[in-house]
């Protein structure tokens, strides 16, 4: 009966919010409150966006010509409290000599955002995640390429995320090394608290550039948006009324709110899961073989599924295309090719794996590449070439199913049918010059 209540308490107390959600829907209506730049572009949990958006922001150069402004209110605000920075250099002196770097290529991978000051001697390494999981060893390597490249630089490095959730992948050495040296720094920052702060500040600076003005506060909604912030005050308060109305329909907002995040994620994996064995029925023909591990995966951090012949190995390698999904939000969907060498760790193959491009792919194009939405990937062990898939919107999924699965089918096919028609032959030929110096050596 107890169970029956609560149901029933939690159906009326949804009823109630969509009553509230279809008024406060007509507001942002009439005041096109909802006419986002990165949402009309479905870019808004774009990673590759946010550093773009970040970056120019940062850069003394920028098309915002507020010079160092920008600059100098992130490193005065966020940095503040940095200790291997002093009085000096953070409120006395402009910062116009910086240089905005997007996307530095480095031996240890690609950083994101790297900012230096060649007359100060700083450098600031940013690394920025919004739903994507930290690759292998990431901070670490970028700390150790800082050391060794970067020797008399004051060096901060910075892991900034929605939330403001910690780092896993810098070492315990690498920590230590921070704290007992005073030229190394590593901050945790937030979009939820620290950059939405950072941006408020730099508007009050452009009161008089309406349309610098006006993109910040679109993108400040935005950010509100994706870390759970985008209700007005208004809203929120009729929001606290109806939850606080009495206490079953607090027990009944206690219990919805316990369940969505693990709705959320099944709903997402229902439409990877449904993608990957529409894609696996269209490409499963006598030439390609599937191979996946979509099944019994809980405790594999991704899942998704291989397509490749069954001659595209030799006894040092195998190569294969891939579709894969992070398995624990189903959040990052990547399409591409790997190589795995036999009996091989990580560091080892990503080794192997630079020496294959050079010898085998040297006509490895990263501009074509770009064109069809695809990139070399320099920093993973096994990744030759990937691609980021569009983020799924539940929303859409919802109110039209076929539909929009559809136009998500379409665009994964296209990404696969580019990989088969440019880089099949490629691969044949690879294998087979490869297995024949292979019989001939032995």
């Amino acid at each position: 009966m107890e169970k029956e209540m609560d149901i029933g308490q939690i159906k009326n107390l949804l009823d109630l919010t969509k009553e509230k959600i279809t008024k406060y829907k007509e507001i942002h209506k009439v005041n096109s409150l909802d006419f986002r730049f990165l949402n009309i572009l479905k870019m808004e949990s774009n990673e590759n966006a946010h550093s773009d958006i970040l970056a120019e922001m940062l850069n003394p150069s920028g098309s915002h010509n507020m010079e160092d402004k920008f600059l100098s209110l992130f490193i005065k605000t966020l940095l503040s409290n940095a200790e291997i920075l002093n009085y000096a250099d953070i409120h006395l002196k402009d910062f116009k000599n910086f240089k905005i770097q997007r996307e530095k290529n480095t031996k240890n991978g690609r950083i994101d955002i790297f900012v230096k000051d060649k007359s100060e001697k700083l450098c600031i390494i940013i690394e920025n995640k919004i739903y994507a999981a930290e690759q292998q060893d990431q901070m670490n390597r970028y700390f150790e390429w800082a050391k060794e490249n970067k020797k008399n630089y004051k060096i901060i490095l910075i892991y900034l995320t929605l939330d403001g959730k910690e780092c896993e992948t810098l070492s315990e050495k690498a920590k230590e090394d921070t704290d007992k040296d005073k030229k190394y720094e590593f901050l945790t920052l937030s979009y939820s608290d620290h950059i939405i702060k950072w941006l408020e500040l730099c508007i009050k600076e452009v009161a008089l550039k309406p349309s610098v003005r006006e993109f910040l506060n679109q993108y400040i909604l935005t950010l509100k948006e994706l870390t759970n912030q985008s209700l007005s005050s208004e809203e929120e308060k009729e929001m606290k009324d109806i939850i606080l109305k009495d206490f079953e329909t607090y027990k009944a907002a206690e219990k919805i709110s316990q369940s969505f995040p693990n709705v959320n994620i099944e709903l997402k994996k229902e439409i990877i899961i449904r993608l990957f064995e529409e894609i696996g029925k269209k490409y499963g023909t006598n030439d390609y073989k599937i191979e996946n591990n979509i099944k019994n995966n809980s405790l594999k951090k991704w899942m998704g599924f291989y397509i490749y012949k069954e001659n595209w190995e030799t006894n040092d390698y195998i190569i294969k295309y891939i579709v894969e999904a992070q398995s624990n939000n189903f959040t990052e969907v990547y399409v591409g090719l790997v190589i795995y060498f036999k009996e091989t760790e990580a560091e080892e193959n990503k080794k192997k794996k630079e020496e294959f491009i050079k010898s085998s792919m040297p006509d490895l194009n990263s501009s074509k590449l770009k064109e069809n939405d695809f990139y070399i990937d320099s920093s993973s062990p096994f990744w030759i070439i990937a691609s980021k898939m569009q983020d799924i919107y539940i929303e859409e999924y919802i109110e039209n199913k076929d539909h929009y699965f559809g136009t998500l089918s379409s665009e994964y096919t296209t990404k696969i049918k580019y990989l088969i028609e440019n880089f099949s032959e490629v691969i044949d030929k690879i294998v087979i010059k490869d297995n024949t110096t292979e019989n001939s050596d032995n």
